[in-house]
């Protein structure tokens, strides 16, 4: 079952620091089923997380804050940033997604 989570990551592009609300789905891993005589079994599969869509939602440059309004530039600043983690998903953004599930989830027992 596939569920939909939101990580408010940060993002450098040259001078710009993005804060990005980056949303992705969580598939949660399956355990071994153990072969049997018959050759019935599953050998299990990983967690995983798909990337589904980013949006800026404030920009630092030169020491100064903006938050993000109706310009257009900034419908131009989602589609760079998902282009940026779309191309480093696997090296970079899946492992983070995955820990922050787990360290949400954590969070979430302990309540």
């Amino acid at each position: 079952m596939t569920m939909t989570h939101l990580l408010r990551t940060d993002i450098e592009i040259g001078d710009l620091s993005l804060e990005v609300d980056l949303e992705y789905d969580f598939i949660p891993g399956e355990k071994m089923v153990r072969y049997d005589k018959d050759g019935s079994g599953y050998p299990g599969s990983p967690t995983s997380a798909e990337f589904v869509s980013a949006m800026v939602s404030s920009c630092e440059v030169d020491g100064k804050q903006q938050k993000r309004d109706g310009h257009w530039a900034w419908n131009a600043l989602d589609i760079v940033v998902a282009e940026l983690i779309d191309r480093d998903w696997d090296r970079c953004f899946r492992e983070k997604c995955i820990e922050h599930f787990n360290d949400k989830s954590e969070r979430d027992d302990e309540r």
